[in-house]
């Protein structure tokens, strides 16, 4: 994720720049995203960018993502979830010796 060119930098440096970086209120996330200080924030500023990314401004096309909801309980561990449903394993599950 890029915040918005340089306009003083070459053009030539700011091509792709100028394709991907959309603006004051996704350079305001992208900064966000270097200020803050505990993991949950940071979270939900890059959450924030993707989503300006991805739903408002159309820019980026995600080509992999987790489509199924999994139900987890405290019990069972280690589950690894897939983006492609043959490459998922079940045999990694444990149980939680608690």
């Amino acid at each position: 994720m890029f915040h918005s060119p340089n306009p003083d930098a070459d053009a030539e440096a700011n091509r792709y720049v100028n394709a991907i970086a959309r603006g004051a209120a996704f350079d305001a996330v992208i900064d966000r995203c270097g200020e803050v200080v505990t993991i949950s924030e940071i979270q939900t500023a890059a959450a924030d960018a993707m989503k300006i990314m991805i739903d408002d401004e159309n820019i980026v096309l995600p080509l992999v993502g987790i489509r199924r909801l999994y139900g987890l309980t405290a019990e069972v561990e280690d589950v690894v979830t897939h983006p492609v449903r043959f490459v998922r394993r079940w045999n990694t599950l444990s149980k939680n010796a608690d």
